[in-house]
Order: structure tokens, then C-alpha cells, then sequence
């Protein structure tokens, strides 16, 4: 089986998958419909369409918004990973950060300033989640995915 991978004028990277129906005629061959998709499923202002064997679509994808054509292949854009789980990041303390806001109000109201140095000791290890050095450090996709401090986030979700 065959895909066709191009690049968005975003920069992103798409996939697409010709198919053949039971609605073709007897004798349409996978060429034919790779073809067809090429003339009508592309779009005009697609770079590099590219027919590719399943195998060059890697099938984790984690990272797919950080995907690069390079020739026949699909590669990811390491930098553009890092941002990715730093923004995941972002997102899953956000609500961590929320509930902490409220403690920090209610220990404020009762001056328990022991609880209120806890709670910010508690939001700075959110916020420092993002500047871990192992996220720059990562050279490979398994590396950068073991970084999530499930300590401080919990699950991956």
C-alpha cells in the first residue's frame, strides 16, 4: 500500500491515503486511485506531493504537528517537538496552577504564612517544568517523552 505525503503551505505535513472503492470498475489498480487522489485530493498549493510506502509514515503520533518531509521519508523537527510537550506541559499545569491560585487565597485569609510559602514552593515546581534541561538535552523522540515529570503533572494525557 502507498500514501501521499506533502507539505502544508503552514509548513505541516499531510498524509493522504488513496483508496479504492467498491464503486471503481473492475481492473482499478492502486495507481489508479494514487492518481486520482493526486488530481483531485492534493491541494493546488501542495509541497513536493510525494507517493510513499506505509512504512515511511511513522506510526507514533505524539509529535505529528512537528513532522518534516524529507524526500520519501517523514522526519520530526526536534525543536518544534520540545515545544510541543512544553506546551503540553502548560496545559496540564494549568489547572494544577488554578487550584493552588484558591489555596493560596484561602491560606492568605487566615495568615498562615507556612501553608502559603508551601503552596508557592508547590506553583514554582509547575512552573519550572518547562525549563527542564533534559527537554533541550533529548535527541530522540523517546528521550523527549520520558521528560513528562509525572511527580508534578500526573499522567501523560
Amino acid at each position: 500500500m502507498k500514501a501521499i505525503v506533502y507539505t502544508r503551505g503552514d509548513g505541516g505535513v499531510s498524509v493522504c491515503y488513496p483508496v479504492i472503492s467498491q464503486d471503481d470498475e473492475e481492473g482499478f489498480s492502486e495507481q489508479h486511485a494514487i492518481d486520482r487522489a493526486l488530481g483531485k485530493d492534493i491541494p493546488i498549493d501542495a509541497v513536493s506531493p510525494t507517493v510513499v510506502d506505509l512504512e515511511a509514515i511513522p506510526q507514533d503520533q505524539t509529535f505529528s504537528d512537528a513532522w518534516q518531509q524529507s524526500g520519501g521519508a517523514i522526519v520530526h523537527n526536534m525543536e518544534k517537538c520540545r515545544a510541543i510537550l512544553r506546551d503540553r506541559m502548560r496545559f496540564s499545569r494549568a489547572p494544577k496552577l488554578a487550584v493552588l491560585d484558591i489555596e493560596y487565597q484561602r491560606a492568605d485569609e487566615v495568615g498562615d504564612v507556612a501553608r502559603k510559602q508551601a503552596i508557592a514552593a508547590k506553583k514554582q515546581k509547575l512552573r519550572d517544568v518547562t525549563k527542564l534541561p533534559e527537554i533541550d538535552a533529548a535527541t530522540t523522540l523517546e528521550a523527549l517523552k520520558a521528560v513528562w515529570p509525572q511527580d508534578v503533572l500526573g499522567s501523560v494525557s
